[in-house]
């Protein structure tokens, strides 16, 4: 008798475990659970910069970004009357990017991007931004080539 009081206890917490190891989502009076499905996973669509509204992009063979970082935007578009050339800076945290044209001859204009960190500005968020920055032009870009260059400098 002991040992039926035993098999009939055992086989209780054995019913107990299993049951409530399973146990159903709760959805809802009425509601049925979500189907499973197995669906690819999502890729990211590519962030292709692009000129602003109003703005041509200055073709690849025109434009010299040697001298940029590997991460650096290197995206130059025209706006207007061809005079107002658009570039995408880069700057983080305290930093502040501005553009300057450093060179203006027959066959190139030179715009050259600062960004201006300051020495002792105490704590700076982790974060990267890109402003569009643009410059004017003595003359139409026309076939000269722009040659973007570019430096971070303490204040």
């Amino acid at each position: 008798m002991r040992r039926l009081a035993t098999l009939i206890g055992a086989g209780g917490l054995v019913l107990l475990a299993t049951a409530c190891a399973n146990e159903p989502r709760d959805v809802g009076f009425g509601a049925s659970p979500p189907p499973v499905t197995s669906s690819a996973p999502s890729t990211e669509p590519e962030l292709v910069p692009r000129p602003p509204e109003g703005g041509n992009e200055v073709p690849k063979g025109q434009v010299d970004v040697s001298a940029l970082p590997e991460d650096y935007p290197r995206l130059v578009w025209l706006q207007g009357d061809d005079r107002t050339v658009g570039v995408h800076g880069q700057e983080g945290g305290c930093g502040k990017v501005s553009a300057a044209v450093t060179e203006q001859s027959a066959e190139k204009v030179r715009l050259h991007l600062t960004e201006k960190v300051p020495a002792n500005s105490g704590p700076c968020t982790m974060d990267l931004r890109y402003p569009s920055l643009t410059v004017s032009l003595d003359q139409p870009l026309g076939d000269r080539t722009v040659v973007v260059t570019a430096e971070t400098v303490q204040e």
